[in-house]
């Protein structure tokens, strides 16, 4: 955390340094709300950072937030910058199964599946996403 606050010291609108430091806070120090606001800088200063919109979705998916709409309207636009992200896709779906969008939660976990097949990813797929990816392909 002390070199992201060094660095950002230097230079107070990097993006790349406000979307790690916001994982970092996020994953490993448990600060949801600094975490959600280093996103909220790093995307005012890069609008186009796929990467940090789908950061920030999947955050706002957890307590305390657990706002589903915004998180949905978050994985819509890094999806749209970024439309080969599987993972974004899966996130998404685990969104619209939230808001009982079961047609939607398909059509999203099929492509993300299509996408993990096109791109195999060096990203370990965790247990809980092989177990979603299935109930869908079977649906």
């Amino acid at each position: 955390l002390e070199n992201y606050n060094l660095g950002l010291s230097f230079d107070p609108h990097n993006t790349i340094i406000l979307t790690n430091r916001g994982f970092l806070r996020w994953d490993k120090l448990g600060d949801f709300k600094g975490a959600l606001n280093d996103f909220n800088n790093a995307l005012a200063s890069d609008p186009k950072n796929s990467m940090c919109y789908a950061l920030r979705g999947t955050l706002l998916l957890l307590p305390p937030f657990k706002n589903y709409k915004t998180a949905l309207a978050d994985l819509n636009q890094a999806i749209k910058l970024d439309s080969k992200n599987w993972r974004n896709y899966l996130t998404r779906g685990r969104i619209k199964e939230s808001l009982g969008d079961i047609q939607g939660t398909g059509d999203d976990i099929k492509h993300a599946k299509k996408l993990l097949n096109e791109f195999p990813s060096l990203e370990p797929i965790s247990d809980s996403d092989r177990k979603l990816i299935k109930k869908y392909l079977e649906w």
